[in-house]
Parts: structure tokens; C-alpha cells; sequence
């Protein structure tokens, strides 16, 4: 009569293996899962992160640009020629000059993170030569005063390559024989305004 053998001491059962490799397969299913569900997390998060610092960015453009806005209205004097601006556009004499990039008058304050000026955050301004020296709504016409508009072209820049253009256009008033003293050689070019400068109207040309 044979006994019965006695089980070996170290040795798993086939059945209890394959429990131990499921068990293991399962559990790098989910490891790999969970590692891609933190990668994807970090990858959202850091783009959410870059978008909000673009909003900032973009916002300090737009106010860095109606910055050289208030700047050019704030000046105490105005030139009614065009030979002073010449350098400053493409083709001062067409109906709407495209400025020169880096010739412009820097705007105040315009720094990157680091205090450094941005380059060509700098704002232009034009007598507009279409509108002449014009009347406005109400004003006497012997009362010796003439409206003069100029136009002022804002580029607002800040890190990433944000840009923001503003074009704002605003008349001061000065006397009636102003320009035509200009033209002339008769008398400055400079308008010194009688009061100060009004916007008349504003646009946003671009914005990136």
C-alpha cells in the first residue's frame, strides 16, 4: 500500500502561478494607465499655464500701446508739415502712411520682465493732411480758431512676440492761419494747441 506523498516544501501549485501573472499583468495595465493619465494632466495643465501667460502678455501689448497713445497726446507741441515725419513712413503721402518699424518715438515704460525696453514698442503721429484746419460742430468761423487732426499709429510689444497696434486719431484747435502760414514758410510749423487734445475716433488694428 503506497502512502500518500507529502508536498513539496517551495514548489506553488500551476494554478497559483497563473493567478501571480494576472495579477502582475493587471497591475502594469494600470500602472501605464495612471502614468498616462498624469503625463496627459501635466501636459494640460502646462498648456493652461502658457495660455494664461499669452492672455497676460497680449493685455500688456494693449496697454502698453494706448500707453504711447495718452504719450503722444501729452506732447506740447505739433508738427502741421510733413517733413517732419518723413523718415517715420513708408510713403508719407499716401492717404494712410505705413510707419517704419524702429523709427518711431518709444513708449514710456515699455520693459520685458527683465526692465529691458521691447523693441519697436513705439508709437508715430501725422498731421493729417486731408483733414486740413477744419471747423468743427459750433465753432465760429471768424472766431480765429481752426480744429486740427493728426493721427497717432501705437505698436504695444511684450514678450512671446505679442503685438498690439492702435490707431487713434485726435484734433487740437490752434489759429485759423496755422497751416497756411506753414505751407507758406511764413511762420512755425509747430502747433502749439490751445487746449487739449480730444480723440475723435479709435481703432484696434490687429492684435497677436
Amino acid at each position: 500500500m503506497n502512502s500518500p506523498r507529502a508536498p513539496t516544501a517551495g514548489i506553488v501549485p500551476a494554478r497559483h502561478r497563473g493567478q501571480a501573472g494576472a495579477v502582475l499583468a493587471i497591475g502594469l495595465v494600470l500602472l501605464t494607465v495612471l502614468t498616462v493619465l498624469a503625463v496627459a494632466g501635466m501636459q494640460a495643465a502646462t498648456l493652461e499655464l502658457q495660455m494664461a501667460g499669452n492672455e497676460q502678455l497680449r493685455q500688456r501689448a494693449f496697454e502698453f500701446a494706448e500707453t504711447g497713445i495718452e504719450q503722444a497726446m501729452s506732447a506740447t507741441g505739433y508738427r502741421l508739415d510733413a517733413v517732419a515725419t518723413a523718415g517715420m513712413y513708408q510713403d508719407p503721402t499716401a492717404l494712410e502712411p505705413i510707419p517704419i518699424a524702429g523709427h518711431g518715438t518709444p513708449i514710456a515704460g515699455c520693459t520685458d520682465a527683465a526692465g529691458e525696453p521691447v523693441a519697436h514698442c513705439e508709437f508715430f503721429v501725422r498731421f493729417d493732411q486731408a483733414a486740413g484746419a477744419a471747423l468743427l460742430p459750433g465753432m465760429n468761423l471768424d472766431a480765429g480758431q481752426r480744429a486740427y487732426h493728426f493721427v497717432v499709429d501705437s505698436f504695444g510689444a511684450a514678450g512671446r512676440g505679442a503685438r498690439s497696434e492702435h490707431t487713434q486719431v485726435f484734433y487740437v484747435t490752434g489759429p485759423a492761419a496755422a497751416l497756411q502760414d506753414c505751407q507758406a514758410g511764413l511762420g512755425s510749423c509747430t502747433l502749439t494747441p490751445a487746449m487739449r487734445p480730444r480723440r475723435t475716433t479709435w481703432r484696434q488694428r490687429g492684435a497677436d
